[in-house]
């Protein structure tokens, strides 16, 4: 994906957070299916780790202080970003493309809570075939992330959406590589 974000000033670090459905979900909630573990609700703890030792370290790395931060997530990934963005004053914008808004009680959570104050953007992408997903919590996406968005924008968060062909799996690097352009050049 790096090489699709190539012609941009930017520098990207990867992150590994480990075991991801406890390290990218905001609060525990019980697994999609028998093949996965439940969702630990790690996602706070992992803002931590953000703030007190990846920024610092990758930022030392690199030798500059940008004159912002974009989070970037794909899935489960893009729902943390957005966690993270509107819990924490780390990031300024937020690349979410698949994000799992489907979460249970995340609306809530946007509708209730009020965005970090670095917060300006967060720019989505969902395939036009998701919410056909058989498993009945993984359907509600296109309607949580149409919500979501209008969510962001009431409270002062620029929200956009963009709809591609295909399903979860379709395109993903492309179409993360095409939210994260749109979230630093918009």
């Amino acid at each position: 994906m790096a090489a699709l974000l190539e012609d941009l000033p930017l520098n990207i670090a990867i992150v590994d957070p480990g075991q991801w459905t406890d390290a990218l979900s905001p609060w525990p909630e019980p697994a999609l299916n028998e093949k996965m573990g439940d969702f630990g609700g790690g996602g706070s703890e992992l803002i931590s780790d953000y703030r007190n030792s990846i920024i610092p370290r990758a930022e030392k790395l690199v030798g500059i202080k940008p004159p912002f931060r974009v989070i970037a997530g794909y899935s489960l990934a893009g729902l943390w970003g957005i966690y993270a963005g509107w819990e924490s004053c780390l990031f300024e914008r937020v690349a979410a493309a698949s994000a799992s808004l489907w979460y249970e009680g995340f609306l809530d959570y946007l509708r209730t809570k009020t965005p970090s104050a670095s917060l300006r953007r967060v720019q989505l992408s969902l395939g036009d075939r998701e919410e056909r997903a058989k498993n009945p919590r993984l359907a509600r996406i296109g309607a949580a992330t149409l919500e979501a968005k209008e969510i962001m924008n009431e409270k002062g968060v620029a929200a956009e959406l963009v709809m591609t062909e295909g399903g979860h799996f379709n395109n993903a690097a492309s179409r993360m590589a095409d939210t994260i352009r749109a979230a630093i050049t918009r």
